[in-house]
């Protein structure tokens, strides 16, 4: 329980009872609890009532650290309620569908620190307690049909409640969506795929058994390839997602295995980790799910994908249009074909850029980058090594998925991928 400030025990204790209606804090028996990710903290409770019902909830700390540290609160709090509501009126079926998708949220409890500095709680269910073992798992044809859904009600939602706005208009109205890549977390993440690349380059060069590889010169080439292609990239990310008037709506945006879970019997499945939502073409979320969690060989993706997406398509428009809202098929194909261009360019060098350093604490991480960079691979070689073997077995483990990542690129991916950023640089130019 050592990962748990008291501080944060006290105050999730003190709501709790306020709002379950307790006759003590004695009737909360804490289960566990865990600390990960940037700037936040999760917690596993499990609640007894007064009346002898038990409730397994998981609750998220949310600091200010985090530049999107409002998003998912105001997820809960605002974007699906309006939603759900929107698609009640027209549907209660469609509605019982769409709640499904999300796990439920029992409140927010909203407070300040010791430095009067504002904190944020969110109580949801622990989906993980739930009857039928909801695990970390999802099944490709489930999630691209559940996707058409949520994307749909979104989509319909918008165009009702909000007709002809702008997606800066939207914006104003829902600060906490922003665009997919604003300048300030476009400019944080330019610098941050910066640091590792080249922190990376220098674990990599001094790093004593690959200096005896025989591919030793073919992988450096590859990868300072990549590592001039790095600020471009995350530039031309941050104007080809800006949300286009054409089509546009709230999105998941980060939708991945990881943020999945699927009941036993595959029939239901949950979305959930909602941080970085933004405004965006819908399709950059389905894009973003085949481009990272599709577990099939490179032969076989592209006819995986295209079954996906027209699984994904009939859902969105079935969706669209039991909500009264004109969506053509013609439409969702240009799109995809309009996103999937510079998707697969600006995300292609992200198993290399966004690899974590699991197991490293944020503050070790930082520390690492931040000290690592600035040293010379040629005279300082030893301090380098020195820094690497205080981070221990992670960065050995980031170190060998680099690597395996260098060695499967084939030099004519990297022309065609040079190619494509210099012309993509005089579109978004002009």
């Amino acid at each position: 329980m050592s990962d748990m400030a008291d501080a944060d025990v006290e105050i999730i204790v003190s709501f709790l009872v306020e709002k379950f209606d307790l006759k003590s804090k004695e009737q909360i028996k804490q289960l566990s609890c865990k600390t990960f990710g940037f700037a936040s903290r999760q917690f596993r409770f499990l609640l007894s009532t007064n009346e002898g019902k038990v409730l397994n909830l998981f609750i998220k700390k949310v600091s200010t650290m985090k530049i999107d540290s409002n998003k998912e609160i105001a997820m809960y709090e605002t974007l699906i309620p309006e939603i759900m509501q929107f698609v009640e009126m027209i549907s209660e079926d469609l509605a019982n569908e769409l709640q499904s998708c999300f796990i439920k949220c029992y409140m927010s409890h909203h407070t300040t620190n010791e430095n009067q500095e504002p904190l944020h709680y969110l109580v949801l269910e622990d989906f993980t307690s739930r009857e039928g073992e909801f695990k970390f798992r999802d099944v490709p044809e489930l999630v691209a049909e559940r996707l058409g859904v949520i994307h749909g009600s979104f989509l319909a939602w918008q165009r009702s409640k909000h007709p002809g706005l702008t997606p800066a208009e939207m914006l104003e109205k829902y600060p906490f969506l922003t665009e997919c890549y604003t300048a300030e977390t476009g400019d944080l993440n330019e610098g941050f795929f910066i640091w590792q690349t080249l922190a990376v380059d220098k674990i990599i060069r001094v790093d004593e058994e690959f200096s005896a590889a025989p591919d030793k010169l073919a992988v450096l080439e590859k990868l300072g390839r990549l590592v001039k292609l790095c600020p471009h990239l995350a530039r031309l990310r941050h104007e080809t997602q800006k949300p286009r008037q054409q089509f546009f709506c709230p999105t998941l945006a980060d939708v991945h295995g990881g943020n999945i879970a699927m009941s036993e019997s595959e029939k239901d499945i949950l979305f959930f980790d909602f941080d970085i939502i933004r405004i965006s073409s819908p399709l950059i979320d389905f894009h973003h799910f085949t481009a990272g969690s599709l577990r099939c060989s490179p032969h076989d993706k592209p006819a995986i994908v295209n079954n996906l997406l027209m699984i994904y398509i009939d859902s969105f428009l079935s969706t669209c249009h039991a909500l009264n809202c004109d969506v053509k098929k013609s439409e969702l194909l240009d799109e995809y074909k309009l996103t999937h261009n510079w998707y697969t360019i600006t995300s292609y060098f992200v198993p290399l850029l966004t690899l974590e350093i699991q197991g490293v604490s944020n503050e070790d991480e930082e520390k690492f980058f931040k000290e690592i960079i600035n040293l010379d691979v040629d005279t300082e070689s030893d301090k380098i090594r020195e820094i690497v073997a205080n981070i221990g077995n992670p960065v050995k483990v980031y170190k060998e998925n680099v690597l395996k990542f260098l060695r499967s690129v084939e030099p004519e991916q990297l022309d065609k991928l040079e190619k494509q950023v210099i012309e993509l640089k005089l579109n978004v130019s002009a």
